[in-house]
């Protein structure tokens, strides 16, 4: 069976770790760029995932918008900082 490009799939970015943010765990966590660009034999997405070398707590996280968002400990600065790296590298 022959490999086919997955053509509407667009780069995203997601925090590095699993499950709900919870209060306790508000550590910073990596922003990962994951892409989806094939399926495999088994009809199921390959998933490239690469670290940007940011971090952001998942509080500071958008993750239907996949920005930054400022907040009280989190100037409006530092938001558009890192928002302006992950648009340059989706756009890269």
């Amino acid at each position: 069976m022959k490999q086919k490009r997955v053509k509407q799939s667009k780069p995203r970015f997601n925090l590095n770790y699993s499950g709900k943010a919870k209060a306790k765990d508000n550590e910073p966590k990596t922003i990962m760029l994951i892409y989806r660009y094939m399926k495999d034999e088994t009809g199921k997405n390959v998933m490239l995932k690469y670290s940007t070398g940011l971090e952001i707590r998942p509080k500071q996280w958008d993750s239907d918008m996949q920005l930054a968002k400022k907040g009280v400990h989190f100037p409006q600065h530092e938001a558009d900082h890192i928002n302006t790296i992950l648009r340059d590298i989706k756009d890269g």
